[in-house]
Parts: C-alpha cells; structure tokens; sequence
C-alpha cells in the first residue's frame, strides 16, 4: 500500500521536473509588415560634453515605418527638434540643422534593413536604434554580434569595437509576448594625426523590447559614456537615447499609391547599388 501511494504521488512529481528541464523554445524575432501599416517612433537623444567649454544637446526625431505592401516597409526618420547649447548658449548651427536633416531606408520581414549604401554613418546609427536583430531563430540566454558601427575609427587609428546582444527574457505585458534584449558594446582606441596623439574609450549599454505578437519593436533605451583625450585636452561625455513606439494607424489608399511609387524606386536605387549578388 505505501508503495503504491509514494508511485503514485512520485509519477507527476517526476513528469513536472522533465517537463521543466525540457529543451527551451525558440524565437523568431522578426518584423511583420502587413499591407498598409504604419508606425510612428519618436526617438529622443540628450548628451552632456565635459570638457574646457561644456555642452549639451537634445535631438528629437520622428521615425516611420511604412509598408504599402506586404513584406516591405520605408523607413523615414526626420528631425523634429534640435538643441546645442554651448556653456548655457544655444548655437546657430542647430537651427540649420532642424531643416537639413531626412534619411530613408528600407525595411523587409525576410532581410532586415538595407544595407545603408546612401546613408552617412549619423543617420545609420538612427536606424540602428530600431535594433539589430538576429536572421535566426534564437532562445531565451542566446548572444548574437549586433552589427551596430557606434563609430569610424578613422586612418592613422587602430582600436577594437564589439557589439554583442543578448536575449535576456520573454514576458507577457499588456496582452502581448514580448522579448527583452540586452546590448553591450565598446570602442576603444588610440593614434596620431600629424603630431598629436589621443585616445579614446566609448561604452554603451540598452535595452530593447520586441512585441513577438505583433512582429515589431515596441522600444529601446540605451546609455553611452565615452572618454576622449588629445594632446593635454580631456573630454568625457554622457548620452541618453530613447525610442519607443508612439502610434499605429493604417494608410489610406492615396498613401498606399503614393508611398508604393516611393517603394518601387528605392529598390530600383537598391539594385542598382548591390548588384546580383550584394553590395559592390
């Protein structure tokens, strides 16, 4: 009789342990861009300059995704605002900066992003902010490179730059699966320009959210410290980001025809710059 009640109390003790050890799920963290989405970020910058003169700035700029049709959205990031204060007075290049600045890319379910052949390296790094995510399926705890370039070393330069993501965690947050993902990266380097010599250290660390349900960032933080120095001259600077989602909405039909035209002809510049077989 004790035997057979410790079998039968020890059966689902064991079935909930091998259950509980049993091989962890898989995810696939990748957009979805259904036919007439669109979706509007609103990613903010703030920095603070250390140095002889002290300086700080904020940047605010508005960042959509655009999918006339399945499976392939623009991206188009314009600038909202922006500030640059020089000890405590705000300077006139940031006002002419306001009406220059526009990027586009692309954005495709299978690829990714495209591969950047028109932007300059500033307005990459906006669209990196959307985050680099793996083209595998990966598991709660699994590392992949993030191809984010945090900055160009330059000639006459030599350094080391890494930038590792993490997948730290699946929840459920307002009725929808979501992943969270770390992201470390550092530069660090040192060289010469004529006769003077500097070094160099940057740090960044995040945060993003990816909706697993809805098959698109949700937001992103990160934080980035950075130490310069040249000649007798220090300087260390701190810097904020932040992008998260602000709207979803559904284009009308005149949008769909237009931002469709658009869609055509930023392939066309693709094709033209990569080639059969990538970039060239």
């Amino acid at each position: 009789m004790a035997r057979r009640l410790l079998i039968a109390v020890a059966m689902p003790l064991t079935a909930i342990f091998l259950a509980s050890c049993g091989e962890r799920p898989s995810y696939r963290l990748a957009w979805r861009l259904p036919e007439g989405l669109s979706l509007e970020y609103l990613l903010e910058t703030g920095s603070e300059m250390e140095s002889p003169e002290d300086m700080t700035g904020a940047v605010s700029v508005s960042i959509t995704v655009i999918a006339p049709r399945t499976g392939t959205a623009l991206l188009d990031a314009k600038a909202l605002s922006i500030s640059m204060q020089k000890d405590g007075q705000e300077q006139p290049l940031a006002a002419s900066m306001n009406q220059s600045f526009r990027a586009r890319t692309l954005l495709t379910e299978n690829a990714g992003f495209d591969p950047y052949h028109a932007l300059q390296q500033e307005q990459r790094n906006l669209f990196d902010m959307m985050f680099p995510l793996p083209d595998k399926e990966v598991k709660v705890g699994e590392r992949w490179p993030a191809p984010i370039r945090l900055m160009t070393l330059g000639s006459g330069v030599s350094g080391h730059q890494e930038s590792v993501a993490r997948f730290r965690s699946v929840r459920t947050e307002e009725g929808d699966q979501v992943a969270h993902i770390g992201l470390d990266a550092n530069v660090s380097g040192e060289g010469a320009r004529g006769q003077v010599r500097g070094g160099m250290n940057l740090q960044v660390s995040g945060e993003a959210v990816f909706n697993l349900t809805k098959g698109c960032m949700k937001q992103n933080e990160m934080w980035a410290n950075a130490s310069l120095s040249a000649a007798d001259v220090a300087m260390t600077m701190k810097n904020h980001l932040s992008l998260r989602l602000v709207k979803v909405a559904e284009l009308s039909d005149a949008e769909r025809r237009y931002y469709g035209e658009m869609l055509t002809v930023r392939e066309a510049i693709h094709r033209s710059a990569t080639g059969p077989d990538g970039p060239i």
